[in-house]
């Protein structure tokens, strides 16, 4: 099995992709604990262990533990560790969401958007960090395309998970000395926080959404299942990925591919507008005589060369993205 042996903490571990991930790595044959605020003895708990149970590969526990108590991750981090006899893996999958227009987010909201998503991924991976230094591990936080292409009405969580992902690359360098990999996996399934979302949306939104992923989705034009992001999390935990770090890996049916192969953004014409712009020659000086000095003119040859140059440079660039 494909992670037989492995000891490893799943955040968010009782719904959505985090519930996956737990399943999928116990299928491998991994010791799991699960992290959520949901009490052990919740239907949903029970539910996930007792499925776990009859695979007969891996074992599971379920932790309640609030992921933006650092004090309490630490803890639980540790007992986790224990229970396994140690930390090989952990899938930081716990996410929160607020609802509405950027312009109306207050500072009590952008802290409640980063409390889970942000600090809650600087406390787990900091806690798994002090059980991995000394034997390396693997580390996977999961990411959004809010913070990658944006969302209406979800700044304060875009804002979060791009905080994540500048943290993620950071930690993938200073640790990979430990041989701890980092990366991150962001999703574009049926996940619980889509839902979330899509039954905030009003009826024409929805069909937007609906109309939108059928254009950008490749695959099929439908959102994958949690089992599919699920499935790539025990993958990026498992010795075959032990030489990958640092990356964001897309499970998304081919959304990135497309925002790839799509039209240029508007920006990609700008940058020659901007080159343009370096060349024009500031208002010329002129001696006595009204003629340009010799050294106005030798600095704007130079500045027009400059500047074709870039162009040419900037426009091979730019062929290639076609």
């Amino acid at each position: 099995m494909l992670l037989q042996g492995k000891r490893v903490i799943v955040t968010g571990g009782v719904t959505g992709i985090g519930r996956a991930t737990v399943l999928a790595c116990a299928r491998e044959g991994a010791s799991v604990v699960s992290f959520s605020t949901a009490a052990p003895d919740r239907n949903r708990v029970v539910r996930l262990l007792d499925e776990v149970e009859a695979m007969g590969a891996g074992r599971a526990r379920h932790l309640q533990v609030d992921i933006s108590d650092q004090a309490r991750v630490d803890a639980a981090v540790d007992e986790a560790a224990d229970w396994m006899g140690g930390l090989d893996g952990l899938v930081n999958s716990a996410a929160t969401q607020t609802f509405k227009p950027a312009d109306q987010f207050t500072r009590e909201d952008l802290l409640a958007d980063l409390a889970v998503n942000t600090f809650g991924t600087v406390y787990t991976n900091q806690a798994a960090y002090r059980h991995m230094k000394d034997h390396g591990g693997s580390i996977v936080n999961v990411t959004s395309y809010v913070a990658i292409g944006g969302q209406d009405n979800l700044a304060g969580y875009g804002l979060a998970k791009g905080a994540v992902n500048g943290w993620s690359h950071v930690i993938a360098r200073e640790w990979g000395k430990r041989l701890i990999r980092v990366n991150l996996m962001a999703p574009v399934v049926e996940s619980t926080g889509f839902r979330a979302y899509y039954e905030h949306l009003s009826p024409e939104g929805k069909l937007q959404s609906d109309q939108r992923r059928a254009e950008t989705i490749a695959l099929g034009g439908k959102l994958g299942s949690t089992g599919d992001a699920g499935n790539v999390n025990a993958f990026l935990i498992s010795d075959l990925s032990k030489y990958m770090t640092g990356q964001i890996f897309y499970v998304d049916g081919g959304v990135s591919f497309s925002r790839r192969r799509g039209a240029r953004p508007a920006g990609d014409q700008t940058i020659i507008h901007y080159l343009s712009d370096i060349a024009d020659c500031p208002k010329t000086p002129a001696d006595d005589h009204g003629e340009a000095t010799a050294a106005h003119q030798a600095g704007c040859g130079r500045r027009h060369a400059i500047w074709r140059f870039l162009r040419t440079a900037a426009a091979q660039a730019l062929g290639r993205r076609r």
